[in-house]
């Protein structure tokens, strides 16, 4: 017998039948003792697949299926040149029809929370539609669910939130199938099994993985989509059409090349801090930046200089900023406050953090305090501050008021 011959007889004992295996320590091929061969273990396998039922594999995908493809965001590089923050990102969750509404609701609610400068405005959902579900209903009933929870908070649905579904319409059942089989490759094995069957489970699981990845991959390209917003999103790659929904819905956001937010452990944050308590005393401006550590001057010029254009000629703050959608946002709180009234209209500084951190402006928690900041800064001798309906300090009120790196 040739040596080829010998090589296919000792593979075929080892793959096939699961009798042979090779030990490292002898280095020497051992006989395995109750060894069953793979038609048995395949046998077994697709036995234990056909007891998982459909609702089953739904349940099993969304329950495990981030674990298992260690996806939980997607970063589309949004606009990174103007906006350094690590917000205009999307988070991925995994669903199935029952749970739907529940996972919309959950998604719009941490979108509406959503103001620090690393949480993702962006929700992204992948729901399972198993092979009896009528896709077009489901998509009609994710619509309404969307659009009654933002007008229900008093949202504009036609700006809308930056949520999207994308279903996985599984018609024929196979990635169902593949799931349910790498879920009992996975967890479903007892000690005998595990045992019986240990040539063969680690080299099934990582095919089964791929295939069901491979399976994924082409449902996703059906671009089954239903988005939280009334503006029509025209299909394209998932980039672009993730990138041309945060442009829609943040259609009036302001640049931010606040270098540094995107380090883990950066000192961006306390950068932030120091400026913006500096610009609320009304201290801001080019001598203060010329006096500054050069990393910190940098930034400073970055944004307030070049991006923002606040700075005049003459070094101080200038009352309107250059940047148009930067001067609209304080033309519009100037405008607020400035009324033919005897008694000037308040404006509640929570409120308009909140709106200001909403469509269509997307600020985040560090880019409004510094907006908040710049125009209370300018304006400081001929504005109160109000707490508890008495007049306090800036001096005090930004004690309270920023205990961290960010106002509270």
């Amino acid at each position: 017998m040739g040596i080829d011959s010998v090589m296919q007889a000792v593979k075929s004992l080892e793959d096939e039948y699961g009798v042979l295996e090779w030990n490292e320590q002898f280095s020497q091929f051992v006989i395995v003792g109750e060894a069953a061969p793979r038609r048995a273990f395949m046998e077994y396998l697709r036995s234990k697949v056909a007891q998982v039922t459909s609702e089953n594999r739904a349940n099993i995908f969304s329950q495990n299926y981030v674990r298992w493809s260690q996806r939980e965001l997607l970063n589309i590089d949004f606009d990174y040149q103007a906006i350094t923050t690590r917000d205009y990102t999307f988070r991925l969750y995994y669903s199935n029809v029952a749970m739907l509404k529940g996972q919309i609701q959950y998604a719009l609610r941490t979108w509406r929370d959503a103001i620090a400068v690393d949480q993702p405005k962006g929700q992204f959902i992948y729901c399972y539609v198993g092979p009896n579900s009528n896709l077009d209903a489901i998509k009609n009933i994710t619509t309404d669910i969307m659009r009654s929870t933002l007008e229900g908070w008093g949202c504009d649905w036609e700006l809308g939130a930056p949520v999207v579904v994308q279903f996985l319409h599984d018609a024929d059942g196979t990635f169902g199938e593949k799931i349910a089989e790498y879920w009992i490759l996975q967890e479903q094995m007892n000690d005998s099994e595990a045992a019986q069957f240990t040539n063969f489970i680690l080299d099934r699981q990582e095919a089964v993985f791929q295939e069901m990845e491979n399976l994924f991959s082409e449902l996703e390209k059906s671009r089954h989509l239903v988005f939280a917003t009334g503006k029509e999103i025209v299909a394209s790659r998932i980039k672009n059409i993730l990138t041309q929904l945060l442009d829609e819905i943040y259609c009036q956001r302001i640049p931010f090349p606040f270098d540094g937010f995107d380090k883990v452990r950066g000192n961006a944050p306390q950068d932030c801090r120091d400026f913006t308590r500096v610009m609320f005393l009304g201290n801001f401006d080019r001598d203060y930046i010329q006096g500054l550590g050069s990393r910190q001057k940098n930034r400073a010029i970055a944004v307030f200089d070049e991006s923002w254009g606040v700075l005049d000629n003459d070094g101080s703050l200038r009352s309107l900023p250059r940047n148009n959608r930067v001067r609209d946002i304080i033309s519009a709180i100037e405008k607020r406050l400035s009324t033919d009234k005897e008694v000037m209209e308040a404006i509640n500084i929570g409120e308009l953090l909140r709106t200001l951190c909403a469509p269509p402006y997307g600020c985040n928690i560090a880019s409004v305090g510094l907006l908040l900041a710049l125009f209370f800064g300018r304006r400081k001798k001929d504005l109160n501050l109000r707490k508890n309906s008495q007049n306090i300090s800036i001096e005090n009120w930004l004690m309270e008021a920023i205990s961290g790196n960010y106002l509270n």
